[in-house]
């Protein structure tokens, strides 16, 4: 029941301080569904779901801006133009020009009159909450994920990873942050909790940054790939406790590779 309050809490402080952040990867495609076994719970899922449509030229444009943001490629500080950001999409000025609006919303970027957009730094505060975030949400995730996973979705987790192997090998940072992200969401997916589900969304969405701002280099690569594959091992064995512990060693790890925003070292 303790933790039960601890999660509320957390998350209610998170939908307060972040805002609404649509997807900006597309994450692999997942393993076909595996037969389930006999005796597992069984959950319903919404019917009737329609196809998405695809994407109007304005959500093109933002999803463009926000990648070339989160991973750093648009320079934090510098002034750009519209034409610039026009040639960068290669889309014309009215999606743009929607497109900035709600990057301005997402408090992403400053919009300069006549000018043009600067986009917002990563401070160290920001940095540290995003972390501070995750941590107890996704340890009781884990921790649900191995109660309730279903094959299928094991079997889906599974099929990223051996992604993930081919990625690491080749250093290859993009697709390795767009598997990291879709393993986390998978995680979650596998609570059978929407609202989780949500959550996690947003939040690896801000946190698509650490891949671009300090994780580099195969040993880290091959370091968290390896911390993926042993929460997976403990969803395969349906231990709770070994899962939350095991992405509670995961996202420490991961903290303590960000040196320059280490929260030891602020609040030292």
């Amino acid at each position: 029941m303790a933790r039960a309050g601890s999660l509320a809490t957390h998350l209610t402080c998170y939908m307060i301080i972040s805002r609404n952040m649509s997807a900006v990867a597309t994450p692999p495609q997942l393993a076909p569904a595996a037969p389930r076994r006999r005796g597992q719970r069984r959950r319903t899922r919404p019917a009737g779901r329609s196809v998405p449509a695809a994407p109007s030229l304005s959500e093109q444009a933002y999803d463009a801006l926000k990648w070339k943001i989160l991973t750093m490629e648009l320079q934090s500080g510098r002034l750009y133009a519209e034409r610039e950001l026009c040639e960068l999409c290669g889309l014309g000025r009215a999606p743009v020009a929607h497109a900035v609006l709600r990057l301005k919303e997402d408090r992403l970027i400053e919009v300069i009159p006549r000018k043009g957009i600067i986009v917002r730094s990563w401070s160290a505060e920001t940095i540290n909450q995003l972390m501070e975030a995750r941590l107890p949400i996704e340890i009781e995730i884990a921790g649900l994920a191995a109660e309730r996973a279903t094959d299928a979705e094991i079997a889906a987790l599974e099929a990223l990873l051996r992604d993930a192997s081919r990625h690491v090998k080749d250093g290859n940072r993009v697709q390795l942050a767009r598997v990291d992200r879709a393993f986390h969401v998978g995680l979650a997916r596998a609570t059978g909790n929407d609202v989780l589900v949500d959550v996690i969304e947003h939040l690896h969405e801000r946190s698509l940054i650490l891949w671009f701002a300090n994780l580099s280099g195969r040993e880290r690569f091959q370091n968290a790939h390896d911390q993926h594959r042993n929460i997976l091992d403990a969803l395969k064995r349906r231990d709770p406790k070994t899962a939350r512990h095991a992405i509670r060693t995961h996202l420490e790890a991961l903290r303590r590779n960000l040196p320059a925003w280490n929260i030891a070292e602020r609040r030292g």
